[in-house]
């Protein structure tokens, strides 16, 4: 019998796997978990699975689903909502906003969104072409990355936050 039939046993794997980023695609969700990604979705939207983000371009029907590494940490263990122990929603974010950013300045650096998002580059400059994202230096030299204003990238995670 094949050991990859029967997907949501566990496999052995001999090492660990180490993430390192703090968003995760709703795929490796979908693989962490041994779910579909219908299933993580139907998780996020009933709170199971906290702190989502849809990171998609303006204009895109299809959605871009990313979760906080520590959220989807929580639903192996299945610690559900207790991602932080205050009951003030302000403190809360803050914290999830202090570990997906690498730094409190005001400016960001592109290169610092692509890592921080799990996202490609073009994306990051997607999302900027498309207004949602503030960029000081919007015109790109293939050497340079834009300089991205913190509030924007705020404003944008919390827009995109997905309850």
């Amino acid at each position: 019998m094949n050991k990859l039939e029967n997907y949501q046993t566990p496999l052995k794997i001999p090492r660990s796997i180490e993430v390192r980023t703090s968003l995760v695609p709703l795929r490796l969700c979908s693989v962490a978990l041994g779910i579909s990604e219908d299933e993580i979705v139907a998780m996020i939207e009933d709170g199971r699975l906290e702190w989502a983000f849809d990171l998609r371009r303006k204009n895109s029907r299809k959605t871009f689903v990313f979760v906080l590494l520590e959220s989807l940490q929580k639903a192996q263990d299945n610690v559900i909502n207790s991602l932080t122990s205050s009951d003030d929603e302000t403190e809360e974010w803050n914290r999830v906003i202090e570990i997906i950013l690498p730094h409190k300045k005001p400016l960001i650096k592109g290169s610092e969104i692509v890592k921080a998002f799990s996202i490609s580059s073009q994306h990051m400059m997607n999302l900027v072409n498309d207004g949602l994202l503030v960029a000081l230096n919007a015109k790109r030299r293939r050497t340079a990355t834009p300089i991205i204003t913190r509030e924007s990238v705020l404003k944008f995670l919390k827009d995109r936050r997905i309850i």
